[in-house]
C-alpha cells in the first residue's frame, strides 16, 4: 500500500468516526418553519447540470434557494479554494456530469479540505462505476446531478406529508384535551349541585322541625289559655299552610 493509499484509508476511517452530517434533517428543519433552504452548488464553467437539477425540483423549486457557482473543476487548487470560500455552515454541493478525469476526485488534498468543512458537504458526480475518495468523505453522495434534484424534490414532498400528519395529530390531541377539561368541569359542577341539593334538603328539614316544634308550643298554649284561642288558631293555620307550600 502506497503512502497516498494509506492516507486515503485513514481519512475514510476518520470520517466514519466523526460521523456524517444529516442533510435530510437540515433541509426538513428549514421546510418545517417555512424558511428557504439555502444551497451553494459548485459546477463546471460550461456545465448545464443546473438546468437538470432545477427541472427535477418541479413545484418544490420555490422552497429552495440554490446558488450555482461556476468554477474550473479540472484544477485541484481552484476546487480547494472554492470549497473553503463557500464554507458558510449551510449546505455545500460539488456537482458535475459524467465524463473523463474522474480520477481528479481521488485527490487526497481535495478530500482533506472537504473533510474539514463546517458545511454539510454533498457530492453529485455523474459516475456510478467507481466511487471516488471525495464521495467517500462527503456527508452524502449522489451518482448524478439528476438524482440530487430528485432527492431534493422527494424531501420536500415528504416534509409536506409529515407536516400535515403532525398538524392532524396536534388537532386530535388538543380536541381530546379540551373534551377532558370540559368533562372535568361538568363533573365538578354536578358535584357542587349535588352538594347544594343536599344542603338545601337539610336546611328544609331543619326548618320543618323548627316549625313543628313551634306548632307544638302553640298547641300547648291553646290548651292553656282559651282567651287567645282564636288568635292562636289563625297562627296555627298559617303555619300549616307554610309547611304545605314548602313540601310542594
Amino acid at each position: 500500500m502506497t503512502n497516498r493509499q494509506q492516507q486515503a484509508l485513514e481519512l475514510i476511517q476518520s470520517k466514519a468516526h466523526a460521523g456524517y452530517k444529516d442533510l435530510e434533517g437540515a433541509i426538513k428543519r428549514k421546510l418545517y418553519v417555512q424558511q428557504p433552504v439555502k444551497i451553494t452548488t459548485l459546477i463546471g464553467q460550461s456545465a448545464i447540470i443546473d438546468k437538470d437539477i432545477m427541472h427535477q425540483l418541479r413545484d418544490a423549486a420555490p422552497a429552495y434557494h440554490i446558488d450555482f457557482i461556476r468554477i474550473n473543476l479540472s484544477q485541484p487548487t481552484e476546487i480547494m479554494t472554492r470549497l473553503r470560500e463557500y464554507d458558510r455552515g449551510e449546505k455545500l454541493i460539488l456537482s458535475r456530469g459524467g465524463g473523463e478525469h474522474i480520477q481528479l476526485f481521488n485527490n487526497i488534498d481535495i478530500a482533506k479540505v472537504a473533510f474539514g468543512l463546517r458545511s454539510i458537504f454533498v457530492t453529485a458526480i455523474g459516475h456510478s462505476d467507481d466511487e471516488s475518495l471525495l464521495q467517500k468523505v462527503a456527508d452524502k453522495a449522489f451518482i448524478t446531478p439528476t438524482s440530487l434534484g430528485q432527492y431534493l424534490y422527494d424531501t420536500y414532498v415528504n416534509s409536506l406529508e409529515e407536516t400535515s400528519k403532525s398538524k392532524a395529530r396536534l388537532i386530535t390531541d388538543i380536541t381530546r384535551q379540551v373534551e377532558l377539561n370540559v368533562q372535568h368541569k361538568i363533573n365538578d359542577l354536578n358535584t357542587k349541585l349535588s352538594d347544594s341539593a343536599t344542603q338545601l334538603q337539610e336546611a328544609s328539614a331543619n326548618a320543618e322541625n323548627q316549625m313543628m316544634h313551634l306548632i307544638t308550643m302553640l298547641a300547648n298554649e291553646m290548651a292553656k289559655g282559651k282567651k287567645r284561642t282564636v288568635f292562636l288558631v289563625i297562627v296555627f293555620i298559617l303555619l300549616m299552610l307554610l309547611i304545605f307550600m314548602m313540601r310542594k
